[in-house]
């Protein structure tokens, strides 16, 4: 699908779901039991809107792997929005939407030998790790990368915890600097992820005293670094916005 055959339906409008359900007769094929996506582009360019009012120190950067809609991914394009990619496919289908390199960051912190490759290929030269393995294997296939370290944090408040999976602890941040510097690595800031759903805001706040201290101990390194990814995890119901000021007031 293109921007040139969108159709104008507002779910806001009684009657939307008729009009949807007459389009979908009269444009698809009969037999065509392929599934399909229905949503409010201009939703998704009050988001963004919201956000940058709300946080305008925080550039939001979209998760593809939530969902790659064609459409949905130009939307974000158009409107400057930055994106997080986990793949080889994800990274070259954001940069076939025209988005530039320096707007992608390749955020998996285990990367396979192609996938690294690609974002070579494709100079996208932002991305993430969290043990001496990956460290290693940048070296590599991407020595002239831009990495963020990624931590483990605090999670009590996150519906779905991230932190077992993923982010080195605490006590093996000076190792990990001692490491990237041994190759000749450039690292230029750190990153976490509390989890998704997070009640509490106070969790970012603990989050980011980590990062401090993080950052202080790269600068007795000489390591200069300039990048705080705060992850996901913001409450997405409206009658929850009360949260999302919360957040603001305490992150920046």
């Amino acid at each position: 699908m293109s921007f040139s055959n969108l159709i104008s339906f507002s779910p806001w409008i009684p009657g939307t779901c008729p009009k949807v359900k007459k389009f979908l007769r009269n444009s698809r094929p009969k037999k065509d039991d392929s599934p399909f996506l229905v949503f409010d582009v201009d939703d998704v360019v009050w988001k963004v809107k919201h956000w940058r009012e709300k946080m305008p120190r925080v550039e939001p950067y979209y998760a593809v792997k939530c969902n790659n809609d064609h459409v949905l991914l130009r939307t974000l394009a158009a409107l400057n929005v930055g994106f997080d990619c986990a793949s080889k496919a994800e990274m070259e289908t954001i940069v076939n939407v025209d988005v530039p390199a320096d707007r992608i960051i390749y955020a998996n912190t285990i990367k396979g030998f192609s996938h690294l490759r690609r974002a070579a290929e494709l100079k996208i030269e932002l991305m993430t790790f969290d043990c001496e393995e990956e460290l290693l294997k940048i070296k590599e296939f991407y020595p002239s990368a831009k990495l963020i370290l990624r931590l483990k944090v605090t999670d009590t408040s996150a519906f779905i915890k991230m932190n077992d999976k993923f982010g080195c602890d605490e006590t093996e941040v000076p190792h990990l600097l001692d490491v990237a510097l041994q190759h000749d690595l450039s690292v230029v800031g750190v990153s976490f992820h509390i989890g998704s759903m997070i009640k509490d805001p106070n969790d970012y706040v603990t989050a980011i005293k980590m990062c401090r201290k993080v950052f202080d101990a790269a600068e007795k390194k000489g390591i200069s670094m300039y990048i705080l990814d705060i992850g996901g995890g913001f409450s997405c119901k409206s009658s929850q916005s009360h949260i999302k000021e919360a957040f603001s007031e305490r992150v920046i």
